[in-house]
């Protein structure tokens, strides 16, 4: 007898804790696709925003995010027109354009839906020298700004 499948296509998942993820993405996974599995362990390919490849994973292995969540993630994409180096970088980045992911959470209970900025993310991709890691650095949306602005004007 098989075990059922507990999360389904478009479901919003996190890994459990463990050593074992050092080298993945953090944060939220969606999964894209159920994966057949020869062991009662149901498997699933998973994507994160933050990577341009699915992974696998087990069931055992992830944690389901409510829908109900209530905090809201927004992702875009800025372009930058010179090289930056922003203030927790260790070094300069080429110009290009960068995934921006911001999170928010409500601020209470209020007659209207009023949110505050948990974080704001870069994410940084692998420099031709590095293997497939990429870096995500907590930013100040100030920074970026300053940068999109100085590209606008120049």
């Amino acid at each position: 007898m098989t075990e059922q499948l507990q999360f389904s296509i478009g479901d919003d998942v996190q890994y459990a804790s463990s050593s074992k993820y050092d080298y993945r993405a953090p944060g939220t996974y969606r999964i894209v696709r159920l994966r057949p599995s020869e062991t009662p362990d149901c498997q699933y390919w998973i994507r994160s925003a933050l990577e341009n490849f699915d992974r696998i994973a087990f069931h055992s292995e992830l944690g389901l995010i409510p829908s109900a969540s209530i905090t809201r993630v927004a992702r875009q994409f800025i372009t930058i027109a010179v090289p930056f180096k922003l203030k927790d970088m260790e070094q300069e980045w080429p110009p290009g354009a960068y995934e921006i992911t911001t999170t928010e959470e409500p601020m209470g209970d209020f007659m209207y839906e009023a949110y505050r900025r948990i974080s704001t993310t870069i994410y940084l991709p692998p420099r031709s020298a590095d293997y497939g890691i990429g870096n995500v650095v907590e930013t100040n949306p100030a920074e970026l700004e300053i940068l999109t602005r100085s590209a606008r004007h120049d």
